[in-house]
């Protein structure tokens, strides 16, 4: 399938060849100048088909770029998001007051 911007270019210059013909038959051009302005034509959609390609190529980096973007910023919120959460537990743990109970046994004494 072809992008619908080349479709319609082609078209064009089907239509200005057919003019072209046309004008041949009603006698209003020449077989040189029929000959001369289909070749004018003809470069005239090549570069158009050129530049259409560009622009698509163009178009489809950006779009390829900014896919590969949304995944990676998805993981760098998702890292920063961890990381808050952990530092946030790691606060809880250490505000919250943890018993301490020991033993002693004969000279050693063991705190948990």
């Amino acid at each position: 399938m072809m992008p619908a911007q080349m479709v319609a270019v082609i078209n064009s210059g089907a239509q200005v060849t057919d003019t072209l013909v046309a004008e041949l038959y009603l006698g209003q051009i020449t077989y040189g100048e029929l000959a001369e302005k289909r070749a004018e034509n003809k470069a005239e959609l090549n570069t158009a088909l050129v530049n259409i390609r560009q622009a698509l190529i163009g178009q489809n980096q950006q779009a390829q770029f900014h896919a590969q973007t949304l995944p990676n910023q998805a993981i760098a919120n998702w890292n920063s998001q961890m990381q808050t959460q952990a530092a946030q537990q790691m606060q809880m743990q250490m505000s919250v007051p943890h018993p301490v109970n020991c033993q002693t046994i004969g000279n050693f004494t063991h705190c948990m």
